[in-house]
């Protein structure tokens, strides 16, 4: 079990509606091996997805409940017109039918853990 200090922070804007962020509130650098058991724990299959600087996902949606971890690197996620940065440890979960953007940013790779309910 992933036992770490987090904060949540709900995204209350009508356009965010479907949002919730939880954001990472330890110095200690997340541990890859210890987010998948968390989403193991869960009951969750996941995958580890890399993305280069710059990388970026035009406007799409899911069919399920996304959920997704940053574990290195800064991701860029834009929901009608606001944008928000997450950042290693970060979690954020859509309901599904929300379209949205991302993108990579930051001069480095970006590894995220992802899921889907």
């Amino acid at each position: 079990m992933l036992l770490v200090m987090i904060q949540e922070s709900h995204i209350s804007l009508d356009k965010m509606k479907g949002v919730h962020i939880i954001r990472w509130n330890s110095e200690d650098k997340p541990e890859i091996d210890k987010i998948r058991d968390n989403l193991d724990n869960e009951g969750l299959d996941h995958y580890t997805f890399v993305c280069s600087p710059g990388d970026f996902f035009e406007e799409h949606k899911h069919g399920g409940h996304e959920i997704r971890i940053v574990v290195d690197g800064q991701m860029e996620y834009g929901v009608g017109d606001e944008k928000f940065v997450l950042g290693p440890g970060d979690r954020i979960e859509m309901e599904p039918e929300v379209v949205h953007t991302a993108k990579a940013i930051g001069d480095k790779k970006v590894v995220t853990i992802g899921a889907e309910k």
